[in-house]
């Protein structure tokens, strides 16, 4: 996650199921894996809480856009294949 420069970070939900890897609470794992946010590329979380409030400052200090499940888009349909994974969503009211 560290060694390009994506078009986007993504940053799932921020869980206890970490700590053996990223910290004891969730606001340690927030900002562990807030490290993967570079600059100026967008992020998009399914994070909540305190977790969200560090995710966005990290973004912030990295100038980079965040867009969070539920409130910036929505997810209409989802489909797991061995190809990958595909989404339907909406952003703005445009179905993509």
């Amino acid at each position: 996650t560290n060694v390009i420069v994506p078009e986007v970070s993504v940053i799932t939900n921020v869980e206890l199921d970490h700590t053996d890897r990223c910290g004891e609470t969730l606001e340690a794992i927030a900002v562990h894996k807030a490290g993967i946010i570079k600059d100026r590329v967008p992020v998009v979380t399914s994070a909540g809480g305190n977790a969200l409030a560090i995710i966005k400052q990290t973004a912030k200090t990295k100038q980079a856009a965040v867009y969070v499940l539920g409130s910036e888009f929505k997810i209409w349909r989802q489909e797991n294949g061995f190809n990958g994974q595909f989404l339907v969503w909406e952003h703005r009211g445009e179905v993509m």
